[in-house]
């Protein structure tokens, strides 16, 4: 230990150049093996290193970048803290890598929703803020009157377009075609490509990076459901003067009556604001965008509290998700299950970040239990060495583009406590099967509190009574299927929030 905390202190004392950080991270992975194998070590190396922060001066690139490796290492709160504080105190930084740090600390925030709090809240608040300040007094943008947009435009907006089954891209294409049905003949479709720039990144210990699709580069209309809607995505970095005010030029040419953005907090959605009245339609329902835009569409009860806290006036809708159409069947024996195992299936995006040990070892007392993990997961050869019971009794096809169908080989929907995958439970129930989620997050909120515990021992109560107890099944599988039938009935909860926006004061 002492030998690699000299290594590490040798470098940050150095000047600032590329290769140094190039070593620093082999040592950090280094120590993140070591963690892996001894994580009763865990605190000697928390302790060790944040003398580094108390006793050795450093360069601000330099201390971010062992924030960073802390807030992974040893996920805490404290540790985000200093990424913020850094970010917003630091004069050597440039705008482009404030919103760098912005989205890293997002990012961070979204797989371990356990550090949320409301001082975080706030410093992320003043650093995305001082971002846009930054990015606007270098545009140049105007509003323009209502009466000069043409009502039959609209722009429908999200940070990166991707696949129809990817949550916020489908969400993108349902919030079009209800705009298309509304009466709006030209509903133009961006992508942002936010969080894939290339401008601002500066060296973090395990970064996070938006997806990007770049045969999406050259495209100029998308078809969805019958329908042809106008596209384009955002070559270059969006987080430059340059690219925003070519994104804000075209908007200004396309004059829409207003603007759709379907995600959370954007420094792209707060710009346009300043053109017309922007929606944030968040795909993240459990949770309220942070951002500044005029009106932002809930998918969940909001109390008067979170409402004074937020900018935008907050337009509650029921939460809804449009189901994709099921390609294909599979049977357990097409993919290895025993027939009479009782297989629990969790899905997701970010299996790596939302599956915890402790999730782990609750399923792993489920009695002639299998678990089904569809989605990317990075870290499945490791948990089968780690926990012994998911060698035999697991399995993880990766990425499957017809989840529904899938789904059917599974007795039950297991949800750990995480913020996303809400659509994934309303496949569940479609595809005919109950579920027991963490009261906590999007799968919660679309599942509805007949299916919610508060916490692992009482879902593993539940999972075993889901085995023994037909009535319960029975009476659980008729609640789930009249919510998928009230969570799939999108296009009026989202007509009647529209209505309600274009009626509000604020509509300019």
């Amino acid at each position: 230990m002492n030998e690699l905390i000299s290594e590490i202190t040798e470098y940050i004392r150095k000047p600032v150049r590329l290769e140094n950080f190039v070593e620093l991270n082999r040592l950090f992975t280094g120590i993140e093996r070591q963690l892996a194998l001894a994580p009763s070590l865990s605190a000697q190396w928390e302790n060790a290193l944040i003398r580094l922060f108390q006793d050795v001066p450093m360069h601000d690139l330099y201390f971010l970048y062992l924030a960073s490796a802390m807030a992974e290492l040893f996920p805490k709160a404290q540790y985000v803290r200093l990424l913020l504080d850094g970010a917003l105190c630091s004069g050597v930084l440039s705008t482009q890598n404030r919103e760098f740090v912005l989205f890293q600390v997002s990012s961070l925030l979204f797989c371990h929703p356990e550090l949320s709090s409301p001082e975080l809240e706030r410093l992320s608040g003043e650093l995305h803020e001082r971002t846009v300040r930054e990015l606007k007094a270098q545009l140049r943008i105007s509003p323009r009157p209502r009466a000069a947009r043409l009502h039959n435009r609209a722009v429908v907006m999200t940070a990166n377009f991707l696949s129809e089954r990817h949550a916020p891209t489908h969400s993108t294409l349902e919030r079009a075609l209800v705009l298309r049905q509304l009466g709006k003949t030209n509903v133009t479709l961006i992508s942002t490509t936010e969080g894939a720039s290339s401008a601002g990144r500066i060296p973090f210990f395990r970064a996070y990076a938006a997806n990007r699709i770049d045969a999406y580069d050259d495209r100029t209309s998308y078809e969805y459901r019958g329908e042809s809607f106008n596209f384009r995505q955002l070559t270059g970095s969006v987080n430059t003067a340059e690219v925003l005010q070519q994104l804000i030029n075209y908007v200004e040419e396309l004059a829409p009556y207003y603007i759709v953005y379907v995600g959370g907090r954007s420094c792209v959605a707060d710009i346009l604001n300043d053109y017309c009245p922007v929606v944030t339609v968040s795909t993240v329902f459990s949770t309220i965008p942070s951002g500044n835009t005029a009106f932002s569409i809930v998918g969940r009860r909001i109390s008067e509290q979170e409402r004074a806290a937020h900018a935008s006036e907050i337009i509650e809708v029921p939460f809804s998700f449009e189901l994709s159409e099921k390609k294909r069947s599979y049977s357990r024996a097409e993919l290895g299950i025993p027939e009479d195992a009782f297989v629990m299936a969790v899905v997701g995006n970010r299996l790596d970040s939302d599956i915890r040990d402790d999730f782990l070892s609750c399923l792993g007392r489920v009695e002639n239990g299998f678990l089904l993990l569809i989605g990317r997961y990075d870290a499945y050869p490791q948990k089968r060495q780690q926990f012994s019971w998911l060698a035999e009794r697991s399995l993880a096809p990766g990425y499957v583009d017809d989840v529904t169908g899938m789904l059917e080989c599974a007795d039950l929907y297991v949800n750990p406590r995480r913020l996303g995958g809400g659509f994934s439970v309303i496949e569940a129930f479609h595809a005919g099967i109950p579920a027991v989620s963490v009261r906590y997050g999007d799968v919660a909120a679309a599942a509805g509190e007949d299916f919610c515990v508060d916490d692992y021992e009482e879902m593993l109560r539940v999972i075993r009574r889901y085995q023994t107890d037909d009535d319960f099944r029975r009476s659980r599988l008729l609640l789930a299927k009249n919510r998928e039938q009230t969570a799939t009935d999108g296009s009026r909860f989202y007509r009647e929030g529209i209505a309600r926006m274009l009626e509000h004061p604020r509509f300019y």
